[in-house]
């Protein structure tokens, strides 16, 4: 394959070592008159199946299907209404890095709030957690917890949490489209902060 301009050119060809066997050495010079027309064809067929391709659908945010590895976490699960929960997450994670700097842990990536149950009108059970390089014990409210590793579906969502519901119904349709079924909590990892944009 090779790609100019929005073109992308196809080479298809056959490699073989006939060896020095006068024989094999002169049937290779019909070869490319038995298969030749069956290559022509075949990229014909090529073509018309790649331009009859749909194009790629697009979603309002970017989303892609990844692996992730296991991650050692300390953890607090806690409830809130959907009005309190910028407080609540900053209360836990407060918590949860004082047990960190006594335990003089690594922390190895941003926070994360991992979304049991959500209910805009109610409670939320929600686990607010920050991935460390390993856990020791837990101390009162503060778990030592692991994340295990699987299969992902990731969107990245920026600008205001506010319109956050945007970018989980992007990532809902996503799933519907691709036949993924989701078989655990979403889960959200702030590169700033849930309080900020």
């Amino acid at each position: 394959f090779s790609e100019s301009g929005g073109v992308t050119s196809v080479t298809w060809g056959i490699e073989m070592d006939i060896g020095m066997n006068p024989f094999r050495r002169s049937m290779g010079l019909f070869i490319e008159g038995r298969i030749g027309p069956d290559f022509e064809s075949g990229l014909n067929k090529l073509k018309d199946v790649c331009e009859a391709i749909p194009p790629a659908k697009k979603y309002p945010i970017e989303i892609d299907y990844i692996q992730i590895g296991s991650q050692a976490v300390y953890s607090i699960k806690d409830s809130a209404t959907t009005f309190e929960i910028r407080n609540k997450l900053i209360e836990l994670y407060i918590e949860i890095n004082s047990h960190i700097a006594k335990t003089g842990a690594e922390v190895t990536g941003q926070p994360l709030a991992i979304w049991h149950q959500y209910d805009p009108g109610g409670y939320n059970i929600l686990e607010a957690a920050i991935p460390v390089a390993a856990t020791g014990d837990g101390s009162g409210r503060v778990l030592a917890n692991t994340i295990m590793e699987g299969n992902a579906v990731r969107g990245m969502h920026l600008g205001s949490y506010h319109n956050a519901a945007r970018s989980y119904m992007a990532m809902d349709e996503y799933l519907i489209d691709n036949g993924y079924i989701e078989d655990g909590p979403p889960w959200e990892q702030y590169i700033t902060g849930p309080e900020e944009e």
